[in-house]
């Protein structure tokens, strides 16, 4: 119990609330691709971050960008898509959700900070055919600008910084906090930072991609060149129905794993990984070095 009640204040006190969607319940059911619109509101927001600069300094193009480009508490990107009438979206509530049977003590998140404030729980939309969450974009602004920090401005290995965003994922934004580790979130982390390596593209990217620079210096002040584009960054990697998250304890898995058992009475497939094709695909993108960091495609179980 005082282990709980730490991780309560802590929660409390703290600007990177974590938050959860459902990515099963009402899985079938159409959302318009959303990418354009996303795309547009977030070159809204990196113009508005460019005039505010007045020199080519990469530090201050982060700590301008950071602004506006952060999670759904102090930035504003994340915000402007969950209230934008041009961005289809669904949202769920945990009364009917595969979580509905999470208790308040392995789940505060879920449980009680969601009926507290809306912003607790995300949406589902659809970007260029992915099914995600809204918190995958939080992840990319935030973790991702995070990984970045400590990878490429700071030169920490990539093994190590995958490993701690591993230990906050189970300790203080996931599994402690909602009751669910979220490989998708590990996912979205890791191309969050590719997202901010890309801006300027002055280091290699892990994929071998390069979709940059967006931004380059002309006299003397940063000038976007590209238009934004989420499209090299996200894919399936982001879509819990597909990269399989696990739980704090073996009944949480049991529970949620029945939930969806309920949902297959229409016939469909709910079971993680919906496509197990797909785990090939994104193996052989990513690689068997970061594979384990960054996916499950075992189902749900216990973390």
């Amino acid at each position: 119990m005082k282990s709980t009640l730490v991780l309560i204040a802590l929660f409390l006190s703290s600007p990177l609330h974590s938050s959860e969607i459902d990515s099963f319940t009402d899985r079938y059911q159409p959302l318009l691709d959303s990418s354009d619109s996303v795309n547009r509101i977030a070159n809204k927001y990196l113009d508005l971050a460019l005039s505010k600069t007045s020199h080519c300094e990469e530090k201050d193009l982060y700590k301008k960008m950071r602004k506006y480009f952060k999670n759904h508490l102090s930035g504003e990107v994340t915000n402007a898509i969950l209230e934008s009438d041009d961005v289809d979206k669904r949202y769920f509530h945990l009364k009917d959700s595969i979580y509905r049977d999470f208790k308040w003590w392995n789940s505060f998140v879920l449980v009680v900070v969601g009926r507290l404030y809306k912003e607790a729980h995300g949406a589902v939309l659809n970007y260029n055919g992915h099914l995600i969450g809204s918190d995958k974009f939080e992840h990319l602004f935030g973790r991702g600008f995070l990984y970045f920090k400590r990878h490429h401005l700071k030169g920490k290995k990539l093994k190590k910084v995958l490993k701690y965003g591993r230990w906050q994922e189970k300790w203080t934004l996931g599994s402690k906090t909602t009751g669910v580790f979220s490989y998708a979130d590990q996912a979205a982390n890791f191309n969050g930072m590719r997202f901010w390596n890309h801006l300027l593209q002055k280091r290699r990217d892990h994929l071998g991609s390069n979709f940059g620079p967006l931004i380059v210096c002309k006299n003397n002040k940063f000038t976007k060149i590209k238009d934004l584009d989420f499209r090299p960054f996200i894919d399936d990697s982001m879509d819990e129905g597909l990269n399989c998250s696990k739980f704090l304890s073996s009944k949480q898995a049991r529970r949620v794993i029945g939930r969806i058992k309920d949902l297959e009475r229409d016939g469909l497939s709910y079971a993680c990984p919906i496509k197990p094709e797909n785990s090939t695909i994104l193996t052989e993108k990513y690689g068997y070095k970061l594979t384990p960091f960054l996916f499950n495609f075992e189902g749900h179980s216990k973390y």
